[in-house]
């Protein structure tokens, strides 16, 4: 069975899904983490994910962007 991770950029989620799918290689199909109003929370978030490409992360503004992206993918 795979997953999507969905989660916020402002507290650990980043962490936690990372770790995650590294845990459990070819079950996390992608990761969608929301973005939040503080960019000095948001930038470490995003840099976790400038060397990790073995899955899809997309870090969003509004939900619709997850929900178009996993369309996309197929996911959905």
């Amino acid at each position: 069975m795979s997953f999507i991770l969905i989660g916020d950029g402002g507290e650990k989620d980043g962490d936690i899904y990372k770790d995650i799918a590294k845990k459990f290689p070819g079950q996390i199909s992608a990761i969608y983490l929301r973005s939040v109003a503080d960019k000095k929370r948001v930038e470490p978030v995003s840099q976790l994910f400038n060397e990790f490409k073995e899955i899809p992360f997309l870090l969003v503004d509004k939900t619709n962007g997850a929900i178009q992206q996993a369309k996309t993918n197929g996911s959905i």
